[in-house]
C-alpha cells in the first residue's frame, strides 16, 4: 500500500504524456478535487497496483493503477505474454502452441480492452486467437483445450455491478491459472510501467474464430446431458441483459427443449444492465422479471445465467409459488441426480469423483459416500477445483469427473474445467422435466440427510480495506468461538497455519494449499468458515447447519430457524 505522497506522485505522471487525452483529464479532475476529497480519491486509485485473486483482476472502470483501464489491461497482458515467451509454460499441456485466445462480454470497454490485449500479445509475437463478437465466457477455456491453445483470456467481471470489468486468464489445460502461473505473472508485472503497445508491425498472426467453434461447443453441451423422455415443458429464461442469451437458446433447440421463453428486456447484451443491481442470480430480486413472465406464460421452471453465462439460477414453481434455490442447493441437487441415474443405469464406478469447495456444503461429501465414488474438497474458487479435476484425471485417465461446485452458483460437469452456466441450465432442465425439483430435492434429503446454508459479509472499501480484513481474520484466529448454537466448538482448521485445532489437539494439514481461513465446526455438525474475498473488498463468512433427525417439513423449519441464528452468530464475528 502506498502512502498518499506516494500515490499522489504516481497519480501526476499519468496527467501527462504518453497517456491519453481521456486519463490526463481525468487526473486533472482529481487533482482539483478539494483536499480531503482528493487525498481519498488518489489513495484509492493510485494507492495500490492491481493484483491477481481468486478469479483474475477485477476492478472498477476507472483512472489509476488500482482500476480496471486501458493501461492496467496492457499491463498485464505484457505480464502473461513474456511468462508465454519463457523457456517452459508454467502450466504445460503436451501439444499446447504458444498462442492464445481471446473473448470478451458486453460490458463498457469489453471489446476495447480485447482489442488492446491482441495488440500486446500480437506485438510479443504470439498467434492469438479472437473471438469478434461478445461470447459468454464457458466458450474460451472450451476454445483453449480444444485449439490447442496455451492459454486464454476473458474480458469480463462476471457477476458484479455495471461499474466493473475484469481479466480472467485460463491456463493450456481451460482452467484458470494457478500457481507458479498465476505467481510468474505478478512477478513480471511488479517489473512493468504502464505502456500501451507501440503501433507497429506485429509478429504474431491473428486469426478471428467464427461460428464452427461455437458450434463445437453446442454438440459437446449436449452430449453431456440427455436424460428426460418429454421436453415439452415451458421454460422461462433470462441472461440478465448478459453474454449468454443467443448460446443458451441454441443449446435449448438443439436438444428439444423448444418451449424455451426468454425475457425480452433482459434477453439482449446491455453493458449497464438497466434492470437489475447486478448481473447476479444470486440476487433474488435478479428473477423478478422472469418470475413475472413465468406467470403470464403459465411456465413451471425459471432458468437464469450471470453477466458471462458462467453462473446458473433456478426457481421452479410449488404449490403454485417459485422457489428461488441456494446455490448449495443447486450443486447438490444436480449431482444428486447425475449420480442416480448413474445408479438406475448401473453405472456407479470407483473412478468417478466430485468436487466441491472449502465453503461449500458438507452435504457434498455425504452424497458422494452414499453412492460410493471420490470426494475432493479444495480452497475456494473454481480455478482450485478445475486444476484439482485435472490433476485427478492426468494422474488416472480413466476417471470421471461427475461434476464440480461451488456455492456462489458455479457448476459444472463432465469434461470440463471451469463453471459453466449454459450446460449446468441444460442439467436443470432435464431435472425439471424428470419428475421435477421437488422431487428430487426431497429424495436427496431423505437419503442423505437435511442441511441449510447461507452467507453474510462486511465491506471494507478504499484503500485501508485489506489491511483491515486481514486485521479482522487474525483477531478471530488468535481469539475463536468456543461454542455457537449452544454446542462446543470440536473444531477449528486454520488454512493458512496449516493446522486443524480438533477438541484441543493441533493436528498437521497438507492436503490444501494455505490460504487465509478460519473453519469453525461444533459438536452438532454446524459450522462456520470465514475468508476475504479474492476479488472484492469485503471478508465472507458461509455458515451451515445439520439436522440429524429424518427429513420432514418440521425438520426444515427447525433448520432455518437455527440457521437465522448462525447468521446473527457470525454477523456479531465480522462486526469486532
Amino acid at each position: 500500500m502506498r502512502s498518499y505522497e506516494e500515490a499522489l506522485k504516481i497519480a501526476e505522471s499519468w496527467g501527462k504524456p504518453p497517456f491519453d487525452n481521456d486519463t490526463i483529464t481525468s487526473v486533472k479532475a482529481l487533482l482539483s478535487l478539494p483536499e480531503a476529497e482528493r487525498e481519498k480519491a488518489i489513495v484509492d486509485q493510485f494507492g495500490y497496483d492491481l493484483s491477481f485473486g481468486t478469479a483474475g483482476m477485477r476492478a472498477i472502470m476507472d483512472t489509476g493503477t488500482a482500476r480496471i483501464n486501458a493501461y492496467t489491461i496492457a499491463r498485464v497482458s505484457h505480464a502473461v505474454a513474456q511468462v508465454l515467451q519463457g523457456p517452459a509454460l508454467s502450466s504445460p499441456r503436451e501439444g499446447a502452441s504458444r498462442r492464445v485466445v481471446i473473448g470478451y462480454d458486453g460490458r463498457r470497454h469489453s471489446d476495447k480492452f480485447a482489442r488492446i490485449a491482441q495488440r500486446v500479445y500480437l506485438a510479443a509475437g504470439i498467434d492469438v486467437l479472437a473471438f469478434d463478437r461478445i461470447i459468454p465466457t464457458p466458450l474460451v477455456p472450451f476454445a483453449v483445450r480444444r485449439l490447442n491453445a496455451a492459454c486464454g483470456v476473458m474480458i469480463t467481471s462476471s457477476h458484479n455491478a455495471a461499474a466493473y470489468n475484469g481479466y480472467k486468464v485460463y491456463a493450456a489445460n481451460g482452467a484458470q491459472i494457478l500457481s507458479p502461473f498465476d505467481t510468474d505473472v505478478m512477478a513480471v508485472m511488479n517489473t512493468l510501467g504502464y505502456e500501451m503497445p507501440a503501433p507497429t508491425e506485429s509478429p504474431g498472426s491473428l486469426k478471428v474464430l467464427d461460428e464452427q467453434i461455437m458450434r463445437e461447443y453446442v454438440e459437446w453441451v449436449i452430449s453431456e446431458v440427455d436424460f428426460a423422455k418429454d421436453r415439452s415443458q415451458k421454460i422461462v429464461f433470462t441472461p440478465l441483459h448478459g453474454a449468454a442469451g443467443a448460446l443458451m437458446n441454441a443449446v435449448f433447440y438443439k436438444s428439444g427443449f423448444k418451449n424455451f421463453l426468454p425475457v425480452p428486456q433482459q434477453y439482449e447484451p446491455h453493458p449497464l444492465f438497466p434492470t437489475v443491481k447486478a448481473p447476479n442470480p444470486e440476487n433474488k430480486d435478479s428473477l423478478n422479471m422472469a418470475l413475472e413472465k413465468a406467470e403470464a406464460d403459465g411456465a413451471d421452471l425459471i432458468l437464469a445465467t450471470d453477466g458471462d453465462g458462467d453462473r446458473i439460477g433456478v426457481a421452479y414453481r410449488r404449490d403454485n409459488k417459485f422457489i428461488s434455490l441456494t446455490g448449495n442447493q443447486i450443486g447438490t441437487v444436480l449431482l444428486y441426480y447425475l449420480l442416480a441415474k448413474l445408479r438406475e443405469q448401473g453405472k456407479i464406478k470407483p473412478n468417478l469423483f466430485a468436487l466441491c469447495s472449502l465453503v461449500s456444503t458438507p452435504l457434498t461429501r455425504t452424497i458422494c459416500q452414499k453412492f460410493g465414488i471420490t470426494f475432493y474438497e479444495t480452497l475456494t474458487g473454481f480455478k482450485n477445483m478445475g486444476n484439482k479435476a485435472d490433476q485427478v484425471l492426468q494422474a488416472a485417465p480413466g476417471a470421471r469427473m461427475v461434476l464440480a461446485f461451488e456455492e456462489a452458483f458455479g457448476v459444472t460437469i463432465g469434461d470440463s474445467r471451469d463453471k459453466d452456466g449454459i450446460v449446468s441450465n441444460l442439467l436443470a432442465a432435464h431435472i425439471a422435466a424428470d419428475k421435477g425439483f421437488y422431487h428430487w430435492l426431497s429424495a436427496m434429503y431423505t437419503e442423505c440427510g437435511y442441511a441449510a446454508e447461507d452467507a453474510v459479509e462486511k465491506e471494507f472499501p478504499g484503500a485501508a480495506g485489506i489491511e483491515a480484513m486481514n486485521s479482522l481474520i487474525e483477531a478471530l484466529r488468535q481469539s475463536p468461538p468456543k461454542e455457537f448454537l449452544g454446542h462446543p466448538v470440536t473444531s477449528l482448521r486454520d488454512f493458512k497455519r496449516q493446522i486443524e485445532i480438533r477438541n484441543g489437539q493441533e493436528i498437521a494439514m497438507g492436503e490444501i494449499p494455505r490460504q487465509n481461513l478460519l473453519y469453525f465446526t461444533n459438536a452438532n455438525g454446524d459450522w462456520i468458515a470465514i475468508r476475504p474475498s479474492g476479488t472484492e473488498p469485503k471478508v465472507k463468512a458461509y455458515v451451515g447447519v445439520r439436522e440429524q433427525a429424518a427429513y420432514s417439513a418440521t425438520t426444515e423449519e427447525h433448520a432455518h430457524k437455527r440457521l437465522a441464528e448462525l447468521c446473527k452468530v457470525a454477523a456479531a464475528m465480522l462486526a469486532r
